[in-house]
């Protein structure tokens, strides 16, 4: 009634939505969503990520780290989180077993945070938009500092057009927990709003104009289970607590895992593409002091690697050009890396963190590699905050949308 009340107070003409004008990337500071899509046509691909602190006037379960993935008017990675929900496993949302809880509240994040946030969201040519959720402080209790002291998952989301110039996206999702011991683990769930065909380390599905990928990449261990979901709630069953339950408001398919403690982390890969499209899986290339893989859509290449600690990265790359997203080690790493490449006749030999090479903007390091494996530095966008500033990108912005990213 408000609101009909202002416009009625104020009238204007009605103006089409100025979607050509429009930026296709924002944060929404108050709730610490970040929102993020290929472009305004229909076929579009839609992706919100959340990585809030307690926010204690919404109705929200604790689900940082959670995210949402659509393709048109495919919805492939849904949250169904029944209304009322305590518990981040009802959700996408990552949780770890911490110790020091109140009885009923493992294995989910709690409510007192005061730290969570995303500790980068950039925007790159083309499309692709690369953040990190910190969420660590989810265990906090009350005044009791969380005992949880690294809890990191990183989106990075590639946007690209396949042969028939369909919208497509491949979103690689990167886990890192350090938990007390073995029996405290990660806990991973992806949900869709279909059953899922076992597929590898992983599950699959079609839509109804496309088809849906959930796969693993990598891990520290656990095994990775498909399984389904009937529709129902978390408080009409005697085997759940306010944190362990995993209800779903309606039917679902879903991939899930427990990562065993202390060092936990898992890496999957989760493609949205036309039914039609055959979507190669990334595949891993040789790497010390952390590891590294390629994807190669659209006609374009991308490596994605992540630093074990604080020793040099070293990894070999394909001579054929690419764009490279290198992930730190901690919740925010160095200023500014070392890059140094070799090119050999068979690849692009890359040492990152060393004393020598061309230094370049860390957190995280983001560089091309073109003929004879020469690099040049990518530019990175922060996400605008807020409507306002999703306008100003837009004006601002020149070629960006869906065009296939990277050097090709």
């Amino acid at each position: 009634m408000l609101y009909t009340a202002l416009a009625e107070a104020n009238p204007a003409q009605a103006e089409p939505f100025p979607r050509g004008k429009m930026g296709t990337a924002y944060f929404a500071s108050g709730t610490s969503i970040l929102y993020a899509r290929s472009g305004w046509d229909k076929g579009a691909i839609w992706f919100a990520a959340f990585c809030s602190p307690t926010i204690d006037v919404d109705h929200l379960p604790p689900n940082a780290g959670n995210f949402v993935l659509s393709r048109g008017r495919d919805h492939a990675i849904v949250d169904p989180s029944p209304y009322g929900s305590l518990s981040s496993l009802t959700s996408n949302a990552p949780s770890v077993e911490a110790p020091g809880q109140p009885d009923g509240y493992v294995p989910s994040q709690t409510f007192w945070s005061v730290d969570t946030g995303f500790r980068w969201k950039y925007g790159l040519p083309g499309g692709a938009i690369l953040a990190r959720c910190d969420y660590a402080d989810q265990w906090r209790f009350r005044e009791v500092p969380s005992p949880i002291k690294l809890a990191l998952r990183d989106f990075i989301l590639l946007p690209y057009r396949d042969e028939s110039g369909a919208e497509s996206a491949t979103l690689l999702v990167l886990d890192r927990a350090r938990t007390r011991d073995r029996a405290h683990g990660l806990h991973l769930r992806f949900r869709t709003p279909v059953e899922l065909d076992q597929i590898g380390n992983g599950g699959a599905a079609k839509l109804k104009d496309s088809q849906v990928s959930i796969l693993r990449l990598a891990g520290s261990g656990g095994d990775t289970q498909v399984a389904r979901k009937e529709g129902g709630d978390c408080f009409n069953d005697q085997k759940y607590t306010r944190g362990n339950c995993d209800a779903a408001r309606f039917d679902i398919g879903e991939v899930r895992l427990v990562v065993p403690g202390t060092d936990a982390d898992a890496v999957f890969e989760i493609d949205v593409a036309p039914i039609t499209s055959a979507t190669p899986k990334a595949s891993a290339l040789s790497a010390t002091g952390g590891r590294a893989w390629l994807v190669e859509r659209g006609g374009s290449r991308w490596v994605v690697a992540e630093a074990a600690g604080a020793e040099p990265l070293t990894y070999r790359a394909p001579l054929a050009g690419a764009t490279h997203v290198v992930l730190p080690a901690k919740a925010e790493g160095a200023a500014t890396l070392a890059v140094d490449v070799l090119a050999t006749m068979d690849d692009c030999r890359i040492s990152i963190g060393g004393e020598s090479g061309r230094k370049l903007a860390g957190n995280p390091l983001v560089f091309a590699t073109g003929a004879e494996c020469g690099v040049q530095e990518v530019p990175r966008t922060p996400v605008p905050a807020n409507v306002e500033g999703l306008k100003r990108a837009g004006a601002a912005a020149s070629g960006t949308g869906t065009a296939p990213a990277g050097p090709a």
